[in-house]
Parts: structure tokens; C-alpha cells; sequence
């Protein structure tokens, strides 16, 4: 990622959105439209939380948050 303060402020956000709205499902796309960001930000971003295991891909396109969540996908 180019910035890395940038790529930290983003993930919060994207973290605070999941906490925020637990039950809304969303594509990479919107999440980049909703926070105003640049899609390949919440990208970079979206693949770092991924790989946290707090944030899971389904249907191939929609974000679902994990850390409301009592059990998470096994990786």
C-alpha cells in the first residue's frame, strides 16, 4: 500500500462500519463509495482484514464483518 498511516486509518474505518452496521452486507465496491475512499484503498484494505479473519468475502462480492460474531470461519 502506498501510505501506510492511510492504509491504518482505512481499516479503522472499515471496522468501525462493520461494528456500526453488524447486519449490513455490502460489496468491496459500495464500502469504497460509502466511506469515500478510493476502491483500490478499501481493496488493500478489505484483503489486510481478510486475512485478520475479520472480514469474510460471501456469494464472491459481499462483505460480511466478523467481529460481532461468536464463531468465525474455520481458515
Amino acid at each position: 500500500m502506498e501510505n501506510p498511516p492511510l492504509a491504518g486509518i482505512v481499516i479503522r474505518e472499515i471496522r468501525d462500519f462493520f461494528t456500526s452496521n453488524p447486519f449490513l452486507l455490502v460489496s468491496e465496491r459500495r464500502l469504497a463509495t460509502l466511506l469515500c475512499r478510493p476502491p483500490h484503498l478499501v481493496r488493500e484494505a478489505v484483503r489486510i482484514l481478510e486475512g485478520e479473519g475479520l472480514l469474510e468475502r460471501r456469494d464472491e462480492d459481499t462483505l460480511i464483518g466478523l467481529w460481532e460474531a461468536e464463531e468465525r470461519s474455520p481458515r
